[in-house]
């Protein structure tokens, strides 16, 4: 916001704040099953995902298979010059994701997120609780593990 000196305040140097941009990025819209067909190339056919940056934040709304889409932008984004730099800067993705529930829309996408993959990234999970009891905190380690994925919930884990 900008305000116009007074005639009192001239000779003072007016100060400008400026605020943050916020872009919203939508990475998947569907309902319950993804349907990436050239027929729903206009919207998208991931399930859902939601991106929203506001400055130097990132927080992301779900992570239905959108969220994969968003995995390869966020490591495409991050090219070291050499070994050396990507180990000196290897904390290079942060974000505050929000579960809204954790059916297989709005979580199937996450264990395939790469960036979930790299040791020193970080990110804040959050959600809800259900009335049975259950929270993302509890389903994502069971529907991530054997006898239905390939690797424990904790090896892909953020820290």
């Amino acid at each position: 916001m900008y305000a116009r000196p007074s005639t009192a305040q001239r000779g003072q140097t007016a100060v400008k704040e400026t605020a943050a941009q916020l872009i919203v990025n939508f990475w998947g819209v569907r309902g319950s099953v993804p349907t990436p067909t050239a027929a729903n190339q206009r919207y998208g056919g991931n399930t859902v995902c939601v991106e929203m940056l506001l400055g130097e934040q990132r927080i992301i709304f779900d992570g239905g298979t959108g969220i994969v889409g968003l995995g390869r932008h966020l490591q495409q984004q991050y090219q070291p010059d050499n070994a050396i730099n990507a180990a000196e800067d290897e904390a290079r993705h942060s974000a505050h994701i929000f579960f809204t529930h954790t059916q297989w829309d709005r979580i199937q996408g996450f264990p395939f997120f790469q960036p979930a993959f790299i040791p020193g990234n970080h990110f804040c999970m959050y959600g809800g609780t259900a009335p049975n009891g259950a929270s993302s905190n509890t389903a994502l380690p069971i529907k991530c593990s054997s006898p239905t994925f390939l690797c424990r919930y904790k090896t892909c884990a953020p820290t």
